[in-house]
């Protein structure tokens, strides 16, 4: 990379700005350290495939990016590897699986960067995207498929592609998704004695309890859900029947996991 480019970046992320332009002299001058930017999408490529974790979040931060405590960051997600420390997924924020965050752009001999930010207890569902500029403010969210290239308040809820204001959230909406957990001690007994109670009672067809465990959102406690090595046959077999075409060796495998 070079040298103004490299500058343009470090005065990006110290000013207020979310974007910025920048006339290439050369196509290849906004790139990286060959070795780098290998580096950065074997570690991005692997992380796709591990599930929310603290190694995880640890891993990604050699990249370059800001990760904050306790953000939750599912599968499949694709990052920019080329400006990972334009991307900042801050404590408490839940981005959803199947998400893009790209944080430059190239057309032509022009070359727009981008911070990518999701604020604290923000959360996106997933497939969305977020280019050049998409900053998540505080308690906010956004919907399923919509692309974000702006900056939204704090407490909204926005979606579409690009995404635009849909409403502003109460603050019961609020509290019912961002609500921080009390980290009652017996809160994890009382979640197991109702999941066996649940699967026990074929009157109920929905389950919901409000998180009140020891992380700062429930996705990164997934795996007291059930036991670990459960859910992990359960996911080997699941991703292998997505490969399989409709037949009785796919329906037997479902049946395997327990699906009737």
């Amino acid at each position: 990379m070079k040298k103004y480019v490299k500058n343009t970046v470090k005065e990006l992320l110290k000013s207020d700005k979310r974007k910025v332009e920048i006339t290439l002299k050369s196509k290849n001058n906004y790139k990286k350290n060959p070795v780098r930017i290998l580096y950065n999408k074997l570690i991005l490529t692997v992380q796709k495939k591990l599930v929310p974790c603290h190694c995880k979040n640890w891993l990604m931060r050699t990249t370059g990016m800001h990760v904050g405590k306790d953000a939750c960051i599912p599968h499949d997600i694709y990052f920019d590897p080329y400006f990972p420390e334009l991307i900042a997924l801050k404590k408490g924020c839940i981005i959803g699986g199947g998400c893009k965050v790209i944080a430059h752009q190239i057309e032509g001999n022009k070359l727009t960067l981008g911070k990518c930010f999701l604020e604290e207890r923000t959360m996106t569902a997933g497939l969305c995207e977020l280019e050049p500029g998409a900053v998540l403010s505080r308690h906010s969210m956004l919907n399923l498929y919509s692309a974000l290239d702006t900056k939204t308040g704090e407490g909204e809820l926005w979606s579409g592609k690009p995404a635009k204001l849909m409403k502003k959230l109460t603050p019961e909406e609020i509290d019912k998704f961002f609500k921080h957990s009390v980290r009652d001690k017996n809160y994890y007994k009382t979640f197991k004695k109702n999941i066996k109670e649940f699967k026990k009672d074929p009157t109920q067809t929905y389950f919901k309890i409000h998180y009140d465990g020891r992380r700062l959102n429930a996705g990164m406690d997934w795996w007291r859900a059930r036991n670990v090595i459960r859910i992990f046959y359960n996911g080997i077999i699941i991703e292998l029947t997505r490969l399989l075409p409709h037949s009785c060796v796919k329906t037997l495998l479902l049946k395997l996991v327990g699906v009737k």
